[in-house]
């Protein structure tokens, strides 16, 4: 009979094989195969996602005629994916202009601004453009919700909840809301001076941020 503690190891042995498997087909093969958390925000024109693998990159972007990238990562030297992202995107004639901000979508207002201003601009030249950071979750989550809201003046919960769908949490992130909220004047005052958006802050939006920041 085989002993107790073999028997041990060889479980141990097992369920590390299965787990670093898993592991190697989530951040390995997946990516290769998925762009990571790809959406259409108006269809045939905005899409959203996390970094995209530069071994799918050229297959997304063309086939959604993508004209502009929209980034919101700080540039790194010598960073793999964006240099194979800037050179996918100089050999497609793709522009990629960058709106840095924080990992968890807090930072400069001003990067809100050009982010929102950008993407207005390329939708209204007719132009489709995709919008990313890295995990496609926070950063991006937090610009859509503010296109959604204070650009197409859409239902600051509906918005909401596209963010929850691409896996945002207040748990996991108590700094975006209040945040966007902090910079709504700001944001909403600079889009006005470029007559993006609308003309004021919706009652509904600050219903939503009373409710979910308990203000």
């Amino acid at each position: 009979m085989e002993p107790v503690y073999l028997r041990a190891l060889k479980y141990a042995a097992i369920f590390t094989i299965i787990i670093g498997g898993l592991y190697v087909a989530n951040e390995e093969v997946k990516p290769r195969l998925f762009p990571k958390r790809f959406a259409a925000v108006i269809d045939d024109g905005f899409y959203r996602s996390g970094r995209i693998h530069p071994d799918i990159l050229p297959g997304i972007l063309q086939d959604h005629s993508i004209d502009t990238i929209v980034a919101l990562t700080y540039p790194v030297d010598g960073h793999p994916w964006q240099m194979e992202e800037a050179r996918i995107a100089n050999e497609l004639d793709i522009d990629i202009v960058r709106f840095p901000l924080g990992g968890n979508g807090t930072g400069d207002p001003e990067s809100y601004v050009g982010a929102l201003s950008r993407i207005h601009r390329e939708l209204e030249d007719g132009k489709k453009l995709l919008l990313h950071c890295a995990a496609g979750t926070q950063r991006t989550g937090g610009v859509t919700f503010m296109y959604r809201t204070l650009v197409l003046g859409q239902d600051p919960e509906l918005a909401y909840q596209e963010m929850q769908k691409f896996d945002f949490s207040t748990h996991d992130n108590p700094n975006l809301l209040p945040f966007l909220w902090e910079i709504t004047p700001t944001v909403m005052a600079h889009l006005k001076q470029q007559g993006i958006g609308l003309s004021e802050v919706p009652d509904e939006y600050n219903t939503f941020f009373k409710k979910h920041l308990a203000i």
